[in-house]
C-alpha cells in the first residue's frame, strides 16, 4: 500500500514539477530578456541625455569662445589699419609728444635714463621699451629703424587700451602687442623689466649676435613671413588696405617669460614689400576660469589646438607644459600605455580631420562624439570646432 502511494506521488508530482520548471524557466527567461531590454534602454536614454547636457555646455563655450576670437581679430585690423595710415601720412601727430624710449638690453644692465626705471615702475605704459639684437642705443639705429620705433610708439596708444580692456572683460587675455620688422627690432606694449638676454639663443640669422633672442626665428614670425603671397583687400573706413592672412599659432612656451600662449599674427607690408610682423599673444585664463566652474564628477572640458592637438586647457595639464591629448589623458600613468595613447592620438587626429565633413559617429540626434581606449575607461568627447569665418583673410583653424 504505501509502494502504491509512492507511486502515486511520483506520477502526479513529476508532471508538476516539470510544468512549474517548464513556467518558472519561461517566465525567467522572459524577464532576463525584459531587464536586457529595459538595461539597453536606460543606456540609450542616459547616453542621449548626457550627449545633450555635454553638447549644450560646449555648444555655449563654443559661442562664447568664437565671439572672443572674432574680437581678437577685430583689434588685430584696427591695429593694422592704424600702421597703414601712419604709413601715408594720415595720422595727424603732435610734434611735441614725448616718448621714453630704451632697449631692453640697456635697460636689464642699467644703460637706461634714469627717468625710464621711474616711469616704468610707476606704469607699464609709461615707458618704450623695444628689443633689439645688435645696436641697442636708440641714437645709433638707422632712420629707418627709427621711423620704426616711432611708428609704432605713436599708434600703441591702441593697443594701450585694448590690454586694458581685455583684462576683465571676455574670455581671451591679450597680454601682449608687438610688431616686429626685419632687422630684429620688436616693439611692444605693455613695457616690463623683460630679460631677453637670458632666453635661448636663435640661430636662425647667424651666430655672431650678442643677444640670443631674435622675434625672426619665432615660429610666430615664419609662418606669416611665409604666407606673405596670400594678400586680399579689404575695405576699411572707406580706404583700401591690403592684408595678408591672420594666423593664429598653436600653443607655445614663450621665450622670455616661459609661459604657455599663443600668437595672433599678420605680416605688413609697406610699398608693397614685406615689412614685418604684428603680433597680439593671448591667453585664456577667463576660458580656463569658466571650464574649471564647469567641471563635473563625469565630465570636463578641453580646448585643442587642430593641428598636432596641442592642449591649451585640460584639468590635469600643469602649467608651463606642450603637450597633446593623448599625452595628458595619460599623464600620471607610467606604464604599459604607449599602444593607448597613439591609438588615442590617432583617433583624434582621424576626428580633426572629418570635422566639417562627417562625423565618425551620430545618434540619432546628430550629437557628434569619439570613443576614446583608455583601457579601464572609455570616455566619450564630443568635439566642436572653432572656425574663423573671416573671409578676407586666410588663418590657421581651431
Amino acid at each position: 500500500m504505501q509502494a502504491l502511494i509512492l507511486k502515486l506521488i511520483i506520477i502526479v508530482s513529476i508532471p508538476i514539477i516539470i510544468g512549474v520548471g517548464i513556467v518558472l524557466t519561461v517566465f525567467y527567461k522572459q524577464l532576463w530578456i525584459a531587464l536586457d531590454e529595459w538595461e539597453r534602454d536606460s543606456s540609450v536614454w542616459i547616453n542621449q541625455t548626457q550627449y545633450k547636457i555635454l553638447y549644450n555646455s560646449v555648444l555655449s563655450q563654443q559661442l562664447l569662445e568664437q565671439y572672443s576670437f572674432n574680437q581678437l581679430q577685430l583689434h588685430m585690423v584696427v591695429m593694422k589699419s592704424l600702421l597703414s595710415k601712419y604709413q601715408q601720412s594720415i595720422i595727424i601727430q603732435n610734434p611735441a609728444a614725448n616718448f621714453t624710449v630704451c632697449s631692453y638690453k640697456e635697460l636689464i644692465f642699467n644703460q637706461c635714463a634714469q627717468n625710464v626705471y621711474d616711469q616704468l615702475n610707476q606704469n607699464m605704459f609709461y615707458a618704450d621699451m623695444y628689443f633689439i639684437r645688435s645696436n641697442f642705443s636708440f641714437n645709433i639705429l638707422t632712420p629707418q629703424q627709427q621711423y620704426f620705433i616711432e611708428m609704432n610708439d605713436r599708434v600703441s596708444f591702441y593697443a594701450r587700451a585694448s590690454f586694458l580692456a581685455t583684462q576683465n572683460e571676455g574670455l581671451i587675455q591679450m597680454i601682449y602687442f608687438y610688431n616686429s620688422d626685419t632687422s630684429s627690432i620688436l616693439y611692444g606694449v605693455p613695457s616690463g623689466f623683460y630679460n631677453y638676454t637670458d632666453s635661448d639663443y636663435e640661430s636662425c640669422m647667424g651666430s655672431g649676435f650678442i643677444e640670443p633672442y631674435d622675434p625672426r626665428c619665432r615660429p610666430w614670425y615664419t609662418y606669416a613671413q611665409q604666407n606673405q603671397d596670400n594678400k586680399k583687400t579689404t575695405k576699411i573706413i572707406k580706404s583700401k588696405i591690403k592684408y595678408q592672412g591672420f594666423f593664429i599659432y598653436e600653443p607655445y612656451l614663450d621665450a622670455v617669460v616661459g609661459n604657455l600662449l599663443m600668437t595672433l599674427s599678420s605680416q605688413v607690408d609697406y610699398k608693397n614689400e614685406f615689412y614685418s610682423v604684428d603680433s597680439i599673444d593671448f591667453q585664456f585664463q577667463n576660458i580656463v576660469q569658466l571650464f574649471n566652474s564647469a567641471l563635473s564628477e563625469n565630465a570636463y572640458s578641453v580646448l585643442i589646438h587642430e593641428f598636432n592637438q596641442t592642449v591649451f586647457y585640460h584639468p590635469m595639464l600643469l602649467f608651463y607644459q606642450v603637450l597633446s591629448w593623448a599625452d595628458v589623458e595619460f599623464i600620471n600613468i607610467n606604464q604599459y600605455c604607449s599602444d593607448s595613447v597613439e591609438l588615442i592620438s590617432i583617433q583624434l587626429r582621424l576626428t580633426v580631420l572629418k570635422m566639417g565633413k562627417i562625423w565618425i559617429k551620430t545618434d540619432k540626434h546628430n550629437f557628434p562624439y569619439q570613443e576614446l581606449d583608455k583601457r579601464i575607461q572609455q570616455p566619450i568627447a564630443i568635439f566642436l570646432r572653432y572656425i574663423n569665418d573671416r573671409k578676407s583673410n586666410n588663418r590657421q583653424k581651431r
